[in-house]
């Protein structure tokens, strides 16, 4: 009698055991999907503002060039729109330029409108740029539509952190085609199609869905058939759950004093 007491005890304790450790595991596994979902949810229909500072690495005919500045993007994919802010040091000629780089992008009717202000201690990087064109020539202006598509194609690789949280770390691969978009003297042509090729290596993401850092190799295929590579990786400093409204208002506003001559 006393044996099968112990025995049912042991089958009992194993059970327990393999019980705990399936929840355990399956746990591992679905946080990773929640996290994932939530991504894909932000990138579809929430507010979103984060700064990131980022280093891109250029690759072209044995050449390379570094360099890396802070970047603040803001969304709002219910309004199919963002603006993005960064500041960037680079060496021109052989001198120190400091760049800030104020972008605008929006959807208008069937149009994808974007203007881009450069302001710099040199003139060369002095420019403001404005045009719309079709948008089913132009749908990866918009930062959130990339994502999307990564997610879409997602793998699990692990976990990381960000600043003491946990985050759930995705490689993906996606190819775009689109025209070549070019703007000169106020006119924007729209031209030969370039290849993107976007290698991600390691996109990492809160539970809540929010990005906190990007490995990306993209390859890019002019018309011209020439190509080089660019090796970008962006690290969360901080965000919120909001959207730059008055920015875009600004820039919007920008775009038709520029239309009114």
């Amino acid at each position: 009698m006393r044996t099968s007491l112990i025995a049912v005890s042991v089958i009992m304790v194993l059970v327990v055991a393999a019980l705990a450790y399936f929840l355990i595991n399956q746990g591992i596994r679905e946080a990773p999907r929640i996290a994932l979902s939530n991504a894909k949810n932000l990138l579809l229909g929430e507010k979103f503002t984060g700064t990131y500072y980022v280093t891109v690495t250029t690759q072209m005919n044995s050449r390379t060039t570094t360099s890396s500045y802070t970047s603040t993007i803001s969304i709002s994919p219910s309004i199919n729109a963002s603006v993005m802010n960064g500041t960037e040091l680079t060496e021109f000629n052989g001198a120190v330029v400091h760049v800030n780089t104020t972008v605008a992008t929006w959807v208008h009717g069937n149009e994808v409108c974007q203007v881009l202000v450069s302001i710099s201690n040199a003139s060369p990087y002095n420019r403001t740029t404005t045009f719309c064109v079709p948008s089913n020539y132009s749908k990866y202006l918009l930062p959130f539509y990339v994502d999307e598509e990564l997610f879409g194609n997602a793998m699990y690789v692990g976990e990381g952190s960000w600043n003491g949280k946990t985050t759930y770390c995705f490689a993906s691969n996606v190819t775009i085609i689109e025209p070549s978009i070019t703007t000169t003297a106020g006119k924007t042509t729209i031209g030969p199609p370039v290849t993107t090729i976007i290698n991600a290596t390691r996109i990492c993401i809160l539970s809540n869905g929010v990005i906190t850092s990007k490995t990306l190799y993209e390859t890019i295929q002019l018309p011209s058939h020439q190509s080089f590579v660019t090796i970008i990786n962006e690290t969360l400093t901080n965000y919120s759950l909001t959207f730059n409204q008055q920015l875009l208002n600004q820039l919007m506003q920008l775009m038709n004093k520029t239309e009114q001559g």
